[in-house]
């Protein structure tokens, strides 16, 4: 199951990938929402524009993890060992 997983972090402090690691569920798909251009601030005012660039971030990658499969790397992914 861990394979179909894709881990959303916030900015590139990286805690949810950090959290999921510490699980010891390796990390195969990683999306990071500044790298889609969502500036990272304290506040949970979401909006419409920022929902649906990871909206579309995310359905762009579903064919490959759905498939079980590594993830291209698109732009707005930023693990380090690509």
């Amino acid at each position: 199951m861990a394979r179909n997983m894709v881990v959303v972090d916030g900015c590139s402090v990286g805690c949810a990938r950090s959290v999921v690691e510490h699980l010891g569920i390796p990390v195969a798909t990683y999306v990071v929402l500044t790298d889609l251009g969502i500036e990272r601030n304290d506040d949970l005012d979401l909006h419409q524009e920022d929902l649906s660039k990871v909206k579309n971030a995310l359905m762009e990658l579903a064919p490959r993890v759905e498939a079980g499969l590594p993830a291209e790397k698109p732009k707005c992914l930023c693990a380090e060992e690509w």
